[in-house]
């Protein structure tokens, strides 16, 4: 029982941090941070606050387009932990969604 609970708690988490990206890169624009532009919105546009537009920044800086891969491979989690499949060997499941999200930000 115990260990169920425990996955459940994972799947809340990985929901939440799947929500938390998607809105962030869904409401993502360059002129809310000061590094793409000298005057920045100051009432920040993007949902999930300024924290929201650093994070969706980052990401769209280092990655772009493909960022969006993330919250799908995070939600794919979220959902393998609420129906109670713990991947095994994990560390292969999240080298291959690195490598994923790598492949994809080159096209």
């Amino acid at each position: 029982m115990k260990e169920e609970r425990i996955n459940e708690i994972w799947a809340i988490f990985l929901l939440a941090v799947t929500i938390l990206l998607f809105v962030s890169l869904f409401s993502f624009d360059p002129t809310d941070l000061s590094f793409y532009t000298s005057n920045p919105n100051v009432p920040v546009k993007n949902f999930t606050g300024m924290a929201g537009a650093y994070l969706a920044g980052v990401l769209m800086f280092t990655i772009g387009r493909a960022s969006f891969v993330i919250p799908f491979i995070t939600l794919s989690w979220a959902v393998g932990r609420f129906i109670g499949r713990i991947p095994e060997k994990s560390y292969l499941k999240a080298l291959g969604a690195v490598v994923l999200t790598i492949a994809t930000s080159s096209f």
